[in-house]
């Protein structure tokens, strides 16, 4: 009986459970006919504009030298905030999947020194949630 409560509340949230999770923005955080202000979001891909974009040849993404001496390739799929200067936010740095942690430790080091140009919400930079793919290939 417990757990079908248990179940049933969590159930009923309707909410995904994380920080970067928001039932509502915060009272002093709301657009106005100004715009957006600088502490709303992060947004989502589909609420903004024009998204973030990485800035070319921004972050040096280093191929890990023991996955290379084995020729193993791999992927890593990561998920953070640009903030509204393009700059990515790394306490919101998360894997969502990784082909090996020497991978997913060459985009944690490389993502301080990436730039991007900011997402936009009525011509204001705004926080913006993405997932990003690294791909590690080594040419034929």
């Amino acid at each position: 009986m417990l757990l079908v409560l248990a179940v049933a509340g969590a159930c009923s949230e309707g909410v995904p459970n994380g920080p970067l999770a928001q039932k509502s923005p915060p009272a002093n955080s709301r657009s106005t006919a100004a715009g957006p202000t600088k502490t709303q979001g992060p947004y989502f891909e589909f609420q903004v504009e024009s998204q973030a974009q990485q800035i070319p040849n921004t972050g040096k993404l280093t191929y890990p030298p023991a996955l290379r001496a084995a020729h193993r390739e791999g992927e890593v799929l990561a998920q953070f905030v640009v903030d509204p200067r393009g700059v990515p936010d790394l306490t919101t740095f998360k894997v969502i999947k990784s082909s090996d942690a020497a991978f997913t430790d060459a985009v944690r080091a490389a993502l301080p020194s990436m730039r991007f140009s900011p997402a936009r919400v009525g011509g204001a930079a705004v926080r913006q949630l993405i997932q990003q793919s690294f791909i590690f290939a080594l040419s034929s």
